[in-house]
């Protein structure tokens, strides 16, 4: 798997390389939800060396818990890509949005997005 560097001194796996399923161990949390710039920051919260945050950009909608141990992202089937879309009221011809499924167990929230990158503070 290819990591690339970043400005900020940081591991970053997108696109192809952040392929789903993911399962990071640790305590996540949602950390920052920028309504104005599409952006979510789920951070991991008891330190360690692995991916300690997960970005999501181009957000559409979210629904999430208070804490995930561990984080756990698949991608939707297309039924609940589809159910994804129809909360959001909107098409999606061209498959552009990134229908993610988040969760730590049985129960899912989701995020519906463009892109996502894993982080890595170096």
């Amino acid at each position: 798997m290819k990591v690339e560097h970043s400005e900020d001194k940081a591991s970053r796996l997108t696109g192809e390389q952040a392929r789903l399923p993911v399962v990071l161990m640790g305590r996540f949390r949602p950390w920052t939800y920028r309504i104005s710039h599409a952006e979510l920051e789920i951070r991991r919260t008891d330190g360690g060396d692995a991916v300690d945050r997960v970005m999501f950009y181009g957000v559409l909608a979210v629904k999430l818990k208070s804490t995930y141990s561990p984080l756990i992202l698949r991608r939707a089937d297309e039924r609940r890509r589809q159910e994804m879309l129809d909360f959001l009221g909107i098409e999606d011809p061209r498959g552009r949005i990134i229908p993610v499924l988040v969760s730590s167990g049985p129960d899912d929230g989701f995020v519906a997005c463009a892109s996502f990158v894993l982080r890595q503070h170096l």
